[in-house]
């Protein structure tokens, strides 16, 4: 797959919200309690925190069960311009591969909803009927 058809989707626009997100901080610094002493400290959290939760809510990392201490020391590796420590190849097939688990799991999860839905509106259906009947 090339990068044009990875680098459109939302999950990398997520992604990419992050790094510059977390090129604030250095891995050690990131784990820490900020202090909030200024508006634009408090601003900043606030992005920062929507920006994880978002990331969170499209991915879900504790269901891959991805370190989240080297996804911080990728991001923070790209946002230095440092000498990445694998092949591009293998980061493209590897991403490429993450988007097809989770592509696959949305799939599964819309159709486990959709199932859900058809259950309950057969349910609304013949209750429907039944008080027609009466």
């Amino acid at each position: 797959m090339s990068m044009n058809k990875l680098g459109g989707s939302m999950f990398y626009r997520i992604l990419l919200a992050a790094f510059l997100a977390v090129c604030l901080f250095d891995a050690s610094s990131a784990s820490a309690q900020p202090k909030l002493k200024t508006h634009n400290d408090t601003t900043a959290y606030s992005v920062g925190f929507n920006v994880g939760r978002s990331i969170f809510n499209q991915v879900n990392f504790d269901s891959l069960n991805l370190n989240f201490n080297i996804i911080l020391a990728g991001i923070q590796d790209g946002i230095l311009q440092k000498q990445p420590q694998l092949p591009d190849s293998v980061i493209q097939k590897y991403l490429a591969e993450l988007q097809s688990k989770l592509e696959k799991r949305r799939k599964e999860q819309m159709e486990a909803r959709e199932k859900e839905l058809k259950k309950q509106a057969e349910e609304n259906l013949k209750k429907a009927n039944e008080f027609l009947k009466e």
